[in-house]
């Protein structure tokens, strides 16, 4: 009753062609990400860079392509950690204040301040 509607010379054959990896900007990322963690001492920014570096790690057998010449996984990992361990390095040297510490103004006056007097005594003698 029901007529067949697909004619046998019509149909193709599937043939899958998989896809070139792209993994340039994951690349890109788990290069540079951790050296803008270490330049700005920022900890979350850190350990999101720690995250995924080791997300590629895991995913580099599955999207490896044979001629890609970047660095391996664990050095990204290895760089993460480093990028990790100089934002936490606040823990280890605390600072005082400033770049100087509290009193870095009153320090620096009395320093020129002794300078001038030593400098005019020098002068006059």
């Amino acid at each position: 009753m029901v007529r067949d509607v697909i004619r046998k010379e019509n149909v193709k054959r599937y043939v899958h062609v998989p896809v070139k990896p792209k993994n340039s900007a994951s690349n890109f990322v788990s290069q540079n990400l951790p050296m803008a963690a270490m330049f700005l001492k920022n900890k979350a920014l850190s350990w999101a860079c720690l995250f995924i570096a080791v997300q590629t790690y895991l995913n580099e057998p599955y999207i490896k392509d044979p001629s890609d010449d970047s660095s391996s996984g664990i050095f990204k990992i290895l760089f993460a950690f480093v990028a990790l361990g100089t934002s936490y390095l606040d823990l280890v040297f605390p600072t005082m204040g400033g770049f100087m510490g509290p009193n870095a103004a009153a320090t620096a006056t009395e320093a020129a301040t002794e300078a001038a007097v030593s400098a005019a005594a020098t002068a006059s003698a």
